[in-house]
């Protein structure tokens, strides 16, 4: 009968999990003549980024959209719809914006407001 999530037994497993991933840390440093963090910084690396293409166009999906211009997508629709924003290009089921083509439109709004003042 499987134990209950939080009760001793699993905690148990944990540690012995955590006790293997730590003594296979300390082999394969021992092995490759380097320091247990060197062995730790080479394991755990972030992810690579997904959006971002080595070369050509850096393509943005929504989300990163949103967090380079910092404005909802109601909003960002809202102005696509009015002409005022670059309409999405879409490549399969997803839409994209050209990151180019974004980073143009930012500095058009730049120079609108140092027109104004």
């Amino acid at each position: 009968m499987p134990h209950p999530p939080g009760d001793a037994a699993e905690q148990s497993r944990s540690d012995g999990l955590q006790n293997l991933l730590a003594l296979a840390v300390a082999l394969l440093a021992d092995e490759r003549g380097i320091s247990i963090e060197q062995v730790r910084e080479r394991l755990w690396r972030p992810p690579p980024l997904i959006d971002a293409p080595s070369s050509g166009p850096r393509l943005l999906r929504l989300k990163g959209l949103k967090a380079k211009i910092g404005f909802s997508e109601a909003m960002i629709y809202r102005w696509v719809a009015a002409g005022t924003f670059p309409k999405p290009q879409k490549i399969g089921y997803g839409s994209v914006w050209l990151e180019s083509d974004i980073d143009a439109w930012i500095a058009a709004r730049l120079a609108e407001r140092e027109d104004r003042q």
